[in-house]
């Protein structure tokens, strides 16, 4: 082959190769870009839903649903201690129920010693009834780790159980896997028998109540209350 037409195909093949690299290097640039670009955009869109998502669990939350419903408090600022394991004083309420109750919560403030519970404290409820002359009890030591979600503090505990979930074991030495679930929401429903709540701090130290409250949603369009005596 002539030189010349040699020296023609190298510089063909040459500028063809180079030609490629730049495309190459150009789409690879462009790709980039794009996924920089639209990698990042949907970056933002995930944080974006995460974000919705963390205020809808929010919003949705036991602790904060029951702020938006009706509220009548049992019990407040009630002191007691243990002496050969029995409480000092109780208090009770007899509750009084108007109309049916859809749903609602049992929501509970607890100190000892001004902290928060301890592994031998417990708040003890306990629903007690009359039905045809004989008397009924529901209900026993509250098990705080079974709670629905709540804030942590250092000087008391918080608990909040699902009127119809309420998880409690009978005996204090029993174990907390020995659980136990009452429905209380029945028992508020069957009014005609005059339901009284006892409870007090089962504890061997200054035990305090500093608030004991049902939250609750009236069933239907009928209106509905929780009256304390």
């Amino acid at each position: 082959m002539p030189e010349e037409s040699r020296a023609k195909n190298i510089k063909e093949t040459t500028a063809t190769v180079l030609i490629g690299i730049i495309a190459i290097t150009i789409g690879y640039g462009a790709l980039t870009f794009v996924d920089r670009i639209f990698g990042g955009k949907e970056k933002t869109e995930v944080q974006q839903i995460a974000e919705d998502v963390k205020g809808i669990k929010q919003t949705l939350s036991p602790y904060k649903d029951k702020d938006g419903l009706k509220k009548i408090v049992i019990t407040g600022n009630f002191s007691n201690t243990s002496v050969d394991n029995k409480p000092t004083k109780t208090s009770e309420r007899t509750l009084h129920v108007q109309g049916k109750i859809k749903r609602g919560y049992l929501y509970a403030k607890v100190s000892v010693n001004q902290k928060v519970l301890d592994r031998n404290s417990d708040l003890y409820l306990r629903i007690q009834r009359n039905v045809g002359g004989k008397s009924e009890e529901y209900g026993g030591h509250l098990i705080t780790e079974q709670s629905l979600e709540v804030p942590q503090s250092e000087s008391y505990s918080e608990m909040l159980f699902n009127l119809n979930d309420i998880k409690y074991k009978e005996g204090y030495t029993s174990s907390d896997i020995e659980i136990l679930s009452g429905d209380w929401l029945k028992l508020l429903n069957e009014d005609a028998y005059k339901p009284k709540l006892i409870s007090f701090v089962s504890t061997i130290g200054q035990g305090t109540i500093l608030e004991f409250s049902i939250y609750y949603e009236c069933l239907g369009d009928v209106d509905c209350s929780i009256r304390v005596e």
